[in-house]
Order: C-alpha cells, then sequence, then structure tokens
C-alpha cells in the first residue's frame, strides 16, 4: 500500500516556506511550518546546512524544528555555512604560509 499523498507537500507550499525562512517574518514562517510537520519530501542541502540539520533532512524536520523554535532560525546557525570574515582571513593566511612553507609547490597526493 503507498503512502498517503498528505506525507509529501506540493512544491509551491515548500517553496513558500523556504522563502519564509529567508524573511524575518516569524508568524508566516511558523504558519507555514505547521502545514508540514509531515513531509517527507528533503530540504535543500543549503538550507538543511543554515538550520543547523543533517543534509537530507526532511521538510518535516524543519518545520518542527521552526515550530519549537517559534518560527525563528536558531542563532548558531545563521550563517553557518559562511565563515566569520575574520575566520576566512585566518583559513587564507594559514593556506598562504603552508603554500610558502613548501617552497611554494603544491604537493600532489
Amino acid at each position: 500500500m503507498s503512502a498517503p499523498d498528505s506525507q509529501y507537500a506540493l512544491a509551491a507550499d515548500r517553496d513558500r516556506f523556504l522563502a519564509a525562512l529567508e524573511g524575518d517574518d516569524f508568524d508566516v514562517t511558523t504558519r507555514l511550518a505547521a502545514h508540514l510537520t509531515t513531509c517527507g519530501n528533503p530540504l535543500p542541502s543549503s538550507t538543511c546546512r543554515e538550520l543547523g540539520l543533517p543534509v537530507g533532512s526532511s521538510y518535516a524536520t524543519a518545520a518542527r524544528q521552526v515550530i519549537d523554535s517559534n518560527g525563528r532560525v536558531p542563532a548558531k546557525a545563521l550563517h553557518a555555512a559562511e565563515p566569520a570574515p575574520e575566520a576566512q582571513a585566518t583559513q587564507d593566511r594559514g593556506a598562504e604560509d603552508a603554500f610558502t612553507a613548501g617552497g611554494g609547490k603544491v604537493a600532489m597526493t
């Protein structure tokens, strides 16, 4: 027997939810999330990372997280995929130092 259609949300509903996550209207985000709590569709990888969820998580998992946090994206997850400017500068310097320490040669492994 196949799973009921209610287990998968319409693409338009999923798109509205993703757009709401990008905005700052917590009421809209929570209201949309309430309609996705049984949605088994996989969430985009970038959204999983932004929400601090494992890649491959479902819309249902994200919806429950949004509801539990009253529509707010967890602060620690905001721009988690993007390093802070000072962290990026440190990474860049580290890569440059490693290149210089190797005599300017790239090691092939």
